[in-house]
């Protein structure tokens, strides 16, 4: 599995726990990409919804297509999703936005 030896920002830590808190909320037993988007995207007063709107973006419509997505994902209930697991994918989305942190 990926090193999560990573030094997170409160923000960062915030969305993390939201992305988690969001896919227990869904049933989904793994946190994808598209938790933490859609957590990043809740930060109203947060760089990634500044971003978003810099590039032209509409976040309402973005964090629509965002939960419409999640709701798409596999779900389950019972005490397997009590504590929702980071996906491969997500692990690597964590990793690269720490190798672009180190770059800087």
């Amino acid at each position: 599995m990926a090193d999560m030896d990573i030094q997170f920002t409160t923000k960062s830590q915030d969305a993390l726990g939201a992305a988690v808190r969001i896919a227990g909320a869904r049933g989904n037993p793994q946190v994808e990409p598209l938790h933490v988007l859609d957590s990043l995207l809740q930060q109203g007063e947060g760089i990634a919804s500044a971003l978003l709107v810099a590039a032209g973006a509409s976040v309402p419509e973005l964090t629509g297509e965002v939960r419409r997505a999640i709701e798409a994902l596999p779900s389950a209930s019972g005490s397997s999703v009590s504590s929702p697991q980071l996906s491969n994918a997500t692990y690597k989305v964590i990793n690269a936005a720490q190798e672009l942190a180190t770059e800087r």
